[in-house]
């Protein structure tokens, strides 16, 4: 074709072009090559007037482009020398030796470490190819503030490669991050490993942007893009240019703290409860529940946190951490964040809770501890309830004759109806009057009220020792959610006494039926 006929001439002077300019020949002949391609991509495009001068400025764009990597690393790190001053002329660009090519990536590295105010700049300046002038306009600043910044980008970047704060090893942040007093979604802002190394970082104290990235090892830009998600979720404050994270967390080494302040009341709350299950060992034996063939151990493990809770709920008095707090997503709350020991982000295994599934005429409650959980027994209860079965606190019959056999087989399995032809159900029912009266004969050493109240004030005493005061305001809050675990303390301490049994999965122990309205327990 006429067109390469015409650029054939080129060939050796381009290439003595690249090869005076740079230091490895197969480099040089790879840019060679893209001189040459683009040139004959222009003259199948455009018309052009004077060949040579076409040539001549592709080969010096292509150049200046193929270089400014390189040059911008060697210009960076040349000691003492202003930016702005750099000649912009091809002579300024000498070649560069391998070694440079190796320190590029922690250049980046450390260019991701800067704040927008400083990264964009730098970038536009070194790579972009812009001047001083055509950055202050752009960025509406004076040319004076330009060149500072250009200058405290390059010594930042200077520092953070001498040291080691860009060798970050990146760790999983194990939280569980499900659950909240109050109404929203904890998750959606606390779900990914970037929203969490943000909030850890800066947990202690408010930090800078660059700060947060030189503590976690993120680009700056992925914090920037980060921080309105979690500012508008309440989860981050902005303090004057810093930022501080809005909510406690509860760590591992925090919360042996507090085990190790309780464990003492613990164990002698777990004392009077062995000898209260064994004086009301009657009383276990005569429910209905029992009488029929139940466990007895299951009204015992039942009875035994019922009346735990209305101790706690009498000891917490008024330390509820004041009115849920309004949040700007329409919710309401304070996030309930617990570090947890692996990867599976799950809550404390003491950690005490109740499900409760509502039917027409009452109630089925599932409740235990973290540790003895089985979602497969609580699908069983929601399962259960859209049957709205059982009807009553006597009720037996209705399983047989309202249940299919994949429901049975099913609720077999998680025992909530025992084996047999009859299909009875195997958890105990109440009605309100019978469930209040196993409850006070549970809560009736008055005493114990009082080494509750101590348990709460050690909780709170251990609080004050590792929450950053900025966060005080929520420690009442936290106490009284943390309060749940004395139950799972005690019921495991009871557990390992033999004074109760340990639930096997799957099993039904802590589900129960209370005839009437809902009932806090």
């Amino acid at each position: 074709m006429r067109e390469d006929n015409e650029l054939i001439r080129f060939v050796e002077p381009v290439l003595r072009f690249c090869l005076a300019r740079v230091s490895s020949r197969s480099d040089a002949e790879d840019l060679a090559g893209e001189i040459m391609l683009h040139a004959l991509e222009g003259l199948r495009k455009y018309e052009v007037g004077s060949l040579d001068a076409w040539v001549w400025r592709i080969a010096r764009n292509r150049y200046a482009r193929f270089s400014d990597k390189r040059r911008w690393e060697k210009e960076m790190f040349a000691p003492g020398l202003d930016p702005v001053l750099l000649s912009d002329s091809e002579d300024a660009a000498e070649p560069v030796c391998e070694t440079e090519d190796e320190g590029a990536e922690e250049v980046f590295r450390a260019l991701h470490t800067l704040s927008s105010g400083y990264r964009d700049i730098t970038v536009d300046y070194y790579l972009g190819g812009m001047s001083v002038k055509q950055l202050a306009e752009r960025y509406s600043l004076t040319e004076t503030t330009v060149k500072w910044r250009l200058n405290v980008a390059r010594e930042r970047i200077r520092e953070r490669m001498d040291g080691q704060d860009m060798d970050k090893i990146y760790k999983r942040i194990n939280w569980e991050t499900t659950t909240c007093s109050g109404s929203f979604d904890v998750n959606a802002y606390l779900s990914t490993q970037t929203a969490r190394a943000i909030c850890a970082a800066c947990y202690e104290e408010p930090l800078s942007i660059e700060e947060i990235s030189m503590k976690t090892g993120l680009p700056t830009i992925y914090i920037e893009d980060e921080l309105p998600r979690l500012i508008y979720g309440d989860a981050i404050s902005k303090i004057g240019n810093r930022y501080a994270t809005d909510f406690i967390v509860l760590r591992l080494r925090d919360r042996d703290v507090i085990a190790r302040s309780i464990m003492p009341l613990v164990a002698e709350t777990a004392d009077r409860f062995a000898r209260t299950l064994e004086m009301s060992r009657g009383l276990i034996e005569r429910t209905r529940y029992v009488c029929s063939g139940g466990d007895a151990g299951k009204i015992g493990y039942i009875a035994v946190q019922a009346a735990l809770r209305e101790k706690l709920r009498r000891a917490r008095g008024d330390m509820r951490g004041g009115a849920f707090p309004v949040r700007k997503d329409g919710g309401y709350g304070w996030y309930i964040v617990q570090e947890s020991e692996d990867s599976g982000d799950g809550a404390d295994r003491h950690f005490y809770y109740c499900n409760r599934t509502g039917l027409d005429g009452g109630n089925i409650y599932y409740l235990g501890i973290s540790e003895y959980f089985d979602n497969d027994v609580y699908n069983g209860t929601k399962r259960l309830a859209r049957k709205n079965i059982p009807r009553g606190a006597a009720d037996e019959l209705t399983a047989a004759k309202t249940l299919g056999d994949d429901d049975a087989a099913e609720l077999v399995r998680v025992g909530l109806l025992r084996k047999g032809r009859e299909k009875m159900f195997d958890f105990p029912r109440f009605t309100a009057e019978e469930f209040g009266q196993l409850v006070r004969e549970f809560d009736s050493d008055d005493s114990l009220d009082m080494v509750f109240a101590d348990m709460l004030t050690r909780i709170r005493d251990s609080f004050s020792g590792f929450v950053p005061k900025r966060l005080s305001g929520q420690t009442d809050q936290w106490v009284g959610c943390e309060a749940n675990t004395l139950v799972g303390y005690v019921v495991e301490e009871l557990i390992s006494k033999g004074a109760l049994p340990r639930p096997q999965s799957p099993s039904a122990y802590g589900v129960l039926y209370v005839e009437g309205k809902y009932i806090a327990i």
